[in-house]
C-alpha cells in the first residue's frame, strides 16, 4: 500500500506542475483565467494571478530534488499559494461570487 501511495504522490509531482506551468504562461498572455470565474481573462489581475502560479510550478518541479533544492521547492509553493490567496482575495473584493 505504501508504494502505491508514493508512486501516485510522484505521478503528481511530475504532472501537475506541468500543467501549473502552462497554465501561468497561457494566463500571463491572457489566452486562459487563472483566477475566479468571475474575473474577466482579459483583466490585469488575471496577469498578477500568473506569476504566483508559476511560481507554485517551479516549486514543484524543485520538491522531487535531493537535498536543498527539495526544500526551496517547499518553500517557494508556500510562498506562491499565499501570494496568490493574496490576489485572490483582490478579485473576489471586485468580482463578488455570482451564483
Amino acid at each position: 500500500m505504501e508504494g502505491t501511495t508514493g508512486s501516485i504522490v510522484m505521478i503528481c509531482l511530475q504532472v501537475i506542475p506541468i500543467i501549473l506551468f502552462l497554465g501561468s504562461i497561457f494566463a500571463f498572455f491572457y489566452v486562459v483565467n487563472v483566477g475566479p470565474r468571475e474575473l474577466p481573462r482579459k483583466h490585469p489581475l488575471n496577469r498578477k494571478m500568473a506569476l504566483p502560479v508559476f511560481m507554485t510550478s517551479i516549486g514543484m518541479f524543485m520538491i522531487p530534488l535531493p537535498g536543498t533544492p527539495g526544500y526551496i521547492g517547499i518553500a517557494l509553493c508556500l510562498i506562491g499559494i499565499v501570494w496568490y490567496a493574496v490576489y485572490f482575495r483582490q478579485a473576489r473584493l471586485e468580482y463578488p461570487v455570482m451564483s
